[in-house]
């Protein structure tokens, strides 16, 4: 019995010693792997690596004339443990990658990137982006920026004169500024009209901007303030015409300065249908059995406003009726109102007096007894139909 016991107590030591022994050959075979691919790792971290370093990612060029170009080098170096390529990558529609001087950057070598510029097509701030593409993988892409303000060489304020209504009995005046941007001074040597029919109308002065005129515009250094004058005369309805400026500014030898407006005589007209740019009566489209009235107002002004009086001299078609009231005063006397009645008769023959042009539209022709103004002309639009 106590030999069986024995026999027993040795069996289960020996089994434990054997588990014991196994475990502790399992945990040195597993350190000593960990221990190999920990040394692996760091090997692969302290592998050769590109750094890319950009002393300016951005450069300035402050104020430039539209359309004019500017390039820039930037520098870009290599601070890492291997070779840095360069590639150029997308830019903005105005800038270009003209040149990578070394595209391989050996460590601790640097090289130069070009970026040109064109300028944009009108004044304002501007920013552009060129990329470069790189091989380090903290810095894949450079972003290089160009910045600045693009002015024009001389420009005018406002860009062109505009009169809505003058009288054509009176003169009137108008004023632009000529602002220079880049030189310190500039002077007008001399002016002409382009539309030679009305040249005669205009007359154009100048002197240069004071202090104050000239603080008004940012970046401005020099500039004229130039005053247009229109003579009486010119006839009742739109007009248009351009004064060229002659400068002494290599950048704007000559400068256009467009003009546009409508002349008001003593007398105008008002009412439904009435088109004043045209100098057009609009009537539509009549139904010949119905016939149509309007009423319109002739409106006279200025010295012989009490005095004005009207005739029918002609109507076209001939069977269009105009009925002329009586002068009424408005406005405590400033201006007098005469009610004209424009008559379709019923039954009238089916015809078109609809333009386009001017010699295909009707019209009635009034006489007056006023010194400047002798007659007025409405043009007609009208279509009778069945």
């Amino acid at each position: 019995m106590r030999l069986i016991a024995a026999i027993l107590v040795g069996l289960v030591l020996g089994a434990g010693s054997g588990a014991g022994l196994g475990y502790w050959r399992f945990a040195r075979i597993a350190a000593t792997n960990l221990s190999g691919l920990a040394e692996g790792n760091s090997e692969g971290a302290r592998l050769p690596q590109p750094v890319a370093e950009v002393p300016h990612l951005e450069h300035d060029f402050g104020t430039l004339s539209l359309a004019a170009t500017g390039e820039h080098r930037f520098i870009i170096r290599n601070a890492g443990t291997a070779p840095l390529r360069l590639e150029a990558g997308e830019t903005s529609c105005k800038c270009t990658v003209s040149r990578i001087e070394q595209p391989e950057v050996p460590p601790g070598g640097e090289t130069a990137v070009l970026v040109r510029w064109k300028g944009l097509d009108e004044p304002g701030p501007y920013r552009q982006n060129a990329v470069i593409l790189t091989n380090d993988p903290g810095r894949p892409r450079i972003i290089l920026s160009l910045t600045g303000k693009m002015i024009v060489a001389v420009q005018l304020k406002p860009a062109e004169l505009v009169f809505s209504q003058i009288a054509s009995t009176q003169p009137t005046v108008g004023q632009v500024r000529l602002y220079a941007y880049q030189r310190p001074s500039i002077d007008i040597s001399g002016w002409q009209t382009g539309n030679n029919a009305t040249k005669g109308q205009f007359e154009c002065r100048w002197e240069p901007l004071s202090k104050a005129m000239l603080g008004e515009e940012p970046d401005a250094l020099a500039g004229q303030l130039i005053e247009v004058t229109i003579k009486p005369g010119l006839p009742s309805g739109p007009f248009e015409q351009t004064i060229r400026l002659t400068t002494d500014d290599p950048a704007a030898p000559a400068i256009d300065l467009p003009i546009r407006g409508y002349v008001v005589s003593d007398i105008s007209v008002a009412g439904p249908g009435w088109n004043a740019e045209h100098n057009l009566l609009e009537l539509g489209t009549i139904d010949k059995h119905k016939g149509l009235r309007r009423n319109i107002l002739l409106v006279a002004r200025g010295p012989f406003r009490e005095q004005v009086r009207f005739e029918l001299a002609e109507a076209r078609p001939a069977f269009v009726r105009c009925q002329i009231g009586t002068p009424k005063a408005i406005n405590n006397g400033a201006a007098y109102q005469t009610p004209v009645t424009i008559e379709i008769p019923k039954d009238s023959p089916a015809v078109s007096f609809a333009g386009p042009q001017t010699s295909a539209l009707g019209r009635l022709v009034l006489r007056t007894n006023h010194p400047n103004v002798p007659e007025i002309r409405i043009l007609l639009s009208l279509t009778i139909e069945e």
